[in-house]
């Protein structure tokens, strides 16, 4: 097999990155982003990610002020350095389970919320009541994703990882 060397390596890397992070809900930039700071051997700052990846400096600020929130990114002190640098977290099954949070949250809490608003429709008719039970089987569902979720949260990698490789014997 031939070596590939380790600049194009790289831009795969974070191109590929920053195209599954759009499957994920997330842009491109922030995949790309988070894809360099994860493979770096060294503090990033802003003005290193913005031309690394050949974008606005305001663009990498916003981006990493998100992954920052995400908590999957970290600010890094630099001695005798003024600006900013940043660190990814690289233990996956932190970052695995911070977006997990993140997608639960903006995704599937409201709709949670809502089907519970919704369950207090009154049923008078053939609609309503076809309504009422789209929403109760929705709501059951959503429910125990939510629980499955929390519990794949509060789990320890070591624990799902062995149960994942046990059921894939």
């Amino acid at each position: 097999m031939n070596k590939i060397p380790f600049d194009e390596a790289k831009v795969r890397f974070v191109q590929s990155w920053g195209n599954v992070a759009t499957n994920w809900g997330v842009s491109k930039t922030m995949g790309m982003v988070h894809a360099l700071l994860l493979i770096a051997d060294k503090p990033l700052n802003v003005d290193d990610l913005a031309s690394e990846l050949e974008i606005s400096r305001s663009n990498a600020n916003m981006t990493v002020r998100t992954l920052l929130d995400w908590n999957i990114v970290y600010k890094k002190c630099c001695c005798g350095e003024r600006k900013e640098f940043y660190v990814a977290e690289k233990n996956l099954w932190k970052v695995f389970i911070r977006i997990i949070e993140q997608r639960k949250s903006k995704e599937l809490d409201p709709i949670i919320l809502l089907l519970n608003e919704m369950a207090s429709v009154e049923a008078g008719c053939d609609q309503s009541t076809e309504f009422l039970k789209v929403v109760n089987e929705l709501s059951h569902f959503s429910k125990k994703a939510d629980n499955a979720l929390d519990n794949i949260i509060k789990s320890e990698s070591s624990f799902l990882m062995q149960s994942f490789i046990r059921m894939m014997r």
